[in-house]
């Protein structure tokens, strides 16, 4: 009896395995079918392990941090996978969901939910290529965790965690780059707490803290020290903006740094939703004299250094002292003291002109003054040792880390022409620095140590040469016995680098000459702005020149322009916005308006002087965020669990227009369709943002994965699958099979679910489970005894009473040895 009820048993439990098996194949009109667990390896064919799914960017690449408003990161897409062997599911179910947050942000509960298709073979979707996505509002008060997760029948359940961010932190310093000062310097932090979507204020921030260390000289070892009082923090408060004015520790070890170190953090719920940081560093320079320069010309600062000099000639000194890291460098705001002192090779000497016992340096780390170099108290000598030396020196007292040198000092070697009875010519350009194209201006001077002896001077010739390329750049006569006078030439067309200008004299049995270097730079600007913006954003704008000729009245200035457009890329006209001048790397700001903002900003810069005129010019341009998005699927259902089509079929394609940042859709749309690497293509004309359209396989197509993709063309288009503002796209994977297998094609026509396979499947199943109970229930067998083996006497000859009626036998533990007798205690 016992077996009997056994074999009744499986043989239900294989006919509801079956039952269960077949379930899940129907899945239409479900918006989220339950997860069925995978029936033991002797009932089912299928391999199917799990399931899992990947966040992905605006750029197709895995990510797990997304930023509302941001390009790229401002849309969640996905791609799902399931695991094990064909076949695959043929749907899943996708859903990103704000946790408990939903009501607090705005969104629905859960935020995004999709019923997307796999591939019957691959196991895989790909929402980036089907353009499938979840914007994040820009409105989204508070960021933190969102989950993606998702569903199938076969593959089970997974998720991901993402974090959305709604705003960030910014710090900086007024210390120019590389940020380097010195102990006792004091400077300026500012901070920002800004949202992302549109860079303002962002006022939701709950505390605003500030972590700053430095190193510091302890028992002769750098040690790093906590900045703020022997704390490490300080707290801002809530203010998403401010500034502190601070001061470098005078026990800072050189050639190290403070480390700042911003947080913002924002509470709700009693739960932190945000948590940025940004940092900045300072360095901790020592004091450097880092050039000398002599010159006879005025405004030697930034020039080139000449160290012919001739007697009674005023000379020109600049000096560089800064504070430096490593080679990097900075001017020292407050300035740093030094000490010029001349050598004549023997001694120290005071020359005429009134140089001065010191100078401080300005907020660019230069100081100058003059002097008149003559015989005596200064040497005539060539030879190292005995030349004429200008010592440059400076102490920096403030500093008391006993690492590192705080007193520094430069010597300029100069030299003067010789008191004996030799001529001396002398060329002093205008200028050290050039623009292309610019015209040089130099002074020539003709001098003896000894006029009787060496007759008279005659100025010859002069010719400019560039130095890298060794060739002439321009010469011409003189043919003067003046004592000075001047020579003249445009640079020529193009010419960029260092040069030198030689200027020829002789008497009657001698040639002498002089040369001066200079440099022809070409001037440049460079403007820094956002590529997109938003309406009621502050755009800042940097604007910096490069290689500007030293001295002169150099000014930059800019407009900008507001331009505004139709919906389809027509100009519609636009005005001036701004106009001013910024200083070198300085920035300005463009304020948009929230309503009716330009569809881009046009920023002109320039670079001119009184003197030289415009020598540079730059323009950049940032556009609104707006634009289209062409999406295009499959709405044919294949009749394969596969998912294939086969060559000749007809496969019906839907599409849809969508319009970002409120664009208005063009009027008419001009679609062409494209199956690559075949000869297909297909035009279409209307007025309709969406619709379908059909598409015949060429029957000789082979079997292999087709991408079909659709172009919508028409002036200024743009956006996120747009290029030049020129055409948008959109495209998706049709999967061509010319010989499907009979037992994948589904029973019942298209998308049912259930497939010829699995139906013969689960008839076997049930034949098997019907054979079972059968045999089962006639498999009855006559009763026996156990008291013996033998053969049982012949029945007694029949008489003439009723013969006895018959009873079933006593069970077999009637004759069987009794049990042995419990143990004490035993139950």
């Amino acid at each position: 009896m016992l077996r009997r009820l056994w074999a009744v048993a499986l043989a239900v439990l294989m006919i509801a395995s079956a039952l269960l098996v077949a379930a899940p194949l129907s899945h239409a009109g479900a918006s989220t079918p339950a997860v069925v667990a995978a029936p033991s390896s002797g009932v089912r064919p299928d391999l199917v392990t799990g399931i899992a799914i990947i966040p992905v960017n605006g750029y197709g690449y895995e990510e797990y941090y997304f930023y509302p408003g941001e390009q790229g990161y401002g849309s969640l897409y996905f791609e799902v996978q399931e695991y094990g062997s064909a076949p695959y599911d043929l749907f899943a179910n996708v859903t990103l969901t704000d946790g408990t947050n939903a009501t607090r942000d705005g969104v629905g509960a859960p935020a995004f939910h999709a019923e997307v298709p796999l591939s019957n073979v691959s196991g895989a979707y790909d929402s980036w290529e089907h353009a499938v996505q979840y914007t994040f509002p820009t409105s989204l008060p508070y960021g933190g965790l969102w989950t993606l997760s998702v569903e199938s029948p076969l593959g089970g359940w997974d998720n991901m965690t993402i974090q959305v961010v709604v705003y960030y932190v910014d710090l900086w310093s007024n210390l120019p780059y590389p940020y380097v000062t010195l102990p006792g310097q004091t400077f300026t932090l500012s901070w920002q707490v800004l949202a992302d979507a549109n860079s303002a204020l962002y006022n939701q921030v709950t505390n605003v803290t500030l972590y700053a260390g430095y190193y510091a000289t302890v028992a002769g070892v750098a040690t790093f020290t906590p900045f703020f009082s022997g704390n490490y923090w300080k707290s801002l408060g809530a203010s998403p903006s401010g500034s502190l004015t601070l001061t470098l520790p005078v026990n800072s070890t050189p050639d190290e740094y403070v480390n700042f170190v911003l947080f913002g953090t924002t509470i709700s719920n009693h739960n932190v939703s945000g948590n940025e940081s940004t940092d900045q560093y300072v360095y901790v320079g020592v004091p450097w004299v880092r050039e000398v320069y002599l010159s006879q010309t005025p405004n030697a600062c930034g020039g080139y250094n000449n160290d012919y000099l001739s007697p009674g000639v005023t000379t020109f000194v600049c000096i560089q002292a800064v504070a430096d890291y490593l080679g990097s460098y900075d001017a020292v705001p407050s300035g740093l003291t030094v000490v010029p002192r001349f050598w004549n090779g023997t001694a120290w000497v005071t020359p005429s002109g009134g140089a001065p016992a010191s100078l401080t340096t300005n907020n660019s780390g230069y100081a100058s003054f003059t002097f008149v170099p003559t015989f005596p108290p200064f040497s005539s000598s060539y030879i190292y040792g005995f030349t004429n030396v200008l010592n440059v020196t400076t102490n920096y007292t403030q500093a008391t880390s006993t690492i590192g040198k705080w007193y520094t000092g430069y010597n300029a070697t100069f030299y003067m022409s010789s008191p004996a009875s030799t001529a001396d010519v002398q060329v002093n350009l205008g200028q050290a620095l050039y623009a292309p194209g610019a015209t040089l201006s130099a002074t020539w001077t003709l001098g003896s140590t000894n006029p009787t002896s060496t007759g008279t001077l005659t100025a010859t010739y002069w010719y400019l040469e560039g130095v890298q390329t060794e060739t002439t750049l321009a010469w011409g006569s003189i043919g003067s016995t003046a004592s000075t006078g001047t020579v003249s030439t445009p640079f020529p067309s193009g010419f960029v680098g260092e040069f030198e200008l030689y200027v020829y004299a002789s008497n009657a049995t001698d040639q002498f000459y002089g040369y001066a270097y200079g440099y022809v730079a070409a001037p440049s600007l460079t403007i820094n702005m956002p590529a997109f913006y938003s309406a009621g954003a502050t755009l800042s704008v940097e604007v910096s020149s490069y290689g500007v000729p030293s001295g002169g009245d150099w000014t930059i200035g800019y407009d900008v322009w507001g331009e505004y457009e139709s919906s389809t890329g027509s100009y519609q006209g636009g005005g001036l916005v701004a106009t001013g001048t910024v200083a070198n790397g300085s920035s300005f700001s463009i304020s948009v308006p929230s309503a009716n903002p330009p569809a881009y900003y046009e920023v002109e810069a320039w670079l001119d002087s009184p003197t030289q005129g415009l020598v540079a010019s730059q323009t950049a341009y940032s556009d609104i965020v707006s634009g289209y998005g062409l999406l295009l699927g499959i709405q044919t259902t294949s009749k394969y669990s596969d998912g294939s089509f086969q060559p000749g079929e007809t496969v019906t394609f839907s599409y849809s227009i969508t319009s970002y940042g409120a664009v208005t859709l063009p009027a008419v749309f001009s679609y062409y369709v494209y199956l690559y690497d075949t000869p297909y293509s297909l035009v279409l004309q209307g007025n309709s943002p969406s619709g379908t359209f059909q598409v015949t396989i060429p029957s000789n197509e082979p079997a292999g994965v087709v991408e079909v993709e659709m172009e919508l063309y028409g002036t200024g288009l743009n956006g996120p699958t747009c290029y030049d503002n020129d055409y948008c796209y959109g495209w998706t994977l049709l999967t061509v099979n010319p010989t499907p297998s009979a037992l994948e094609m589904y029973v019942g026509g298209a998308g049912t679910g259930l497939t010829v396979g699995w139906l013969i499947l689960l008839i076997v199943i049930i034949v098997v489970a019907v054979i079972a109970v059968v045999l089962a229930l006639r498999h009855r067998r006559p009763p026996t005894s156990s008291s013996s083996s033998t053969m049982p006497p012949p029945a007694p000859a029949p008489s003439t009473s009723a013969p006895p009626e018959w009873k079933e036998p006593a069970p077999s533990d009637a004759n069987s040895p009794p049990m042995p007798t419990p143990p004490p205690g035993a139950q």
